[in-house]
């Protein structure tokens, strides 16, 4: 994962704090591309859709499924699949998720 390249004051403000913080998430998520895999998010697709989930909710845990694998299969060592996607192939969305910036 990317580490923060810049050291962030103790005294820093919290809107200063959060904004540090989606940066750095969205970072980590750009590292975490490469080992994105296209069935994970076919596979997260289908139990969605099954779940009931539509539109943003869908795509957020198609995001969250192929972010835990792809967490997974860095933290194991594995190397990057040669074949890669950053979102899911059947995704309609043209712009950024509105809860990308989330953290839970």
């Amino acid at each position: 994962m990317p580490e923060p390249v810049l050291a962030l004051d103790s005294g820093a403000d919290l809107r200063t704090r959060l904004y540090r913080l989606a940066v750095e998430i969205r970072d980590a998520q750009w590292a975490l591309r490469l080992w994105m895999r296209p069935e994970v998010a076919s596979e997260a697709r289908l139990m969605g859709e099954a779940a009931g989930l539509k539109d943003d909710d869908l795509a957020a845990a198609i995001e969250a499924a192929q972010l835990r694998a792809a967490i997974a299969a860095k933290s194991a060592g594995a190397s990057p699949p040669t074949s890669r996607v950053t979102r899911d192939p059947q995704s309609r969305r043209t712009s950024p998720p509105s809860w990308h910036f989330n953290a839970a």
